[in-house]
């Protein structure tokens, strides 16, 4: 009887399974990418005063390769990272700076940008916003015609840029992003040869640039 009993206590423990939870993979935003994106740029070139009348509101769209890496800390939402992109722009404004005679007509043109950035955001799950903000740099090229005169000077300025985005997963290895980016470039002197701005024969002028763009893109993650 007393086997019986002991065999019955058997039967009844082998019949338990442990309950087991199997907690879900959390997504990690840590990860390289290369991508790129489509935008529309409005800037702003010009000297000051007394000569703030050589100015130029120039806009255009552009396109922009990417490259970045991004690290989530463990257990937790933030999310840091580096971005690097090159802009192919098509920005280009002229205007009459000075009736004349003879008429002044200066050509502010900005083909390209270049720009490394670091990012810091906030992960839920596929989805980050974020802010960014580092080094940019930009080409600016001058054209100024006075009568017969016409001469064109080009600087490459390096400033600052800041911005913010949002960027969520479509499927595992692709996102897409929108973001807005404002640079100031510093500014830089342009010489014009042969230029009499004041009379004395300066030819040379201070001018300053400033850019805002409005990105959307998709990067491919790896």
């Amino acid at each position: 009887m007393m086997a019986g009993l002991f065999a019955g206590q058997a039967s009844a423990a082998d019949l338990f399974v442990p309950q087991v939870i199997i907690e879900p993979e959390l997504f990690s935003w840590t990860t390289c990418y290369v991508g790129a994106d489509i935008e529309y740029n409005t800037g702003t070139s010009g000297s000051t005063f007394p000569y703030s009348d050589y100015n130029n509101d120039v806009t255009g769209p552009g396109f922009s390769p990417r490259a970045g890496c991004d690290y989530q800390l463990p257990d937790s939402p933030i999310v840091l990272g580096v971005v690097t992109e090159l802009s192919i722009q098509n920005q280009r404004a002229a205007s009459v700076v000075v009736a004349g005679p003879p008429a002044q007509t200066l050509t502010t043109t900005f083909p390209w940008d270049a720009g490394i950035r670091v990012r810091a955001g906030l992960a839920a799950d596929k989805a980050l916003f974020y802010i960014t903000g580092g080094l940019a740099i930009a080409s600016v090229s001058q054209n100024l015609v006075i009568g017969g005169f016409d001469q064109t000077a080009t600087n490459t300025h390096v400033g600052w840029a800041v911005g913010a985005g949002v960027e969520a997963f479509v499927t595992d290895d692709i996102s897409l992003f929108a973001e807005y980016i404002y640079s100031d470039l510093g500014t830089k002197n342009y010489t014009f040869p042969g230029a009499n701005f004041d009379g004395a024969g300066l030819d040379t002028l201070p001018f300053f640039a400033r850019n805002h763009a409005i990105k959307v893109g998709a990067n491919f993650h790896f």
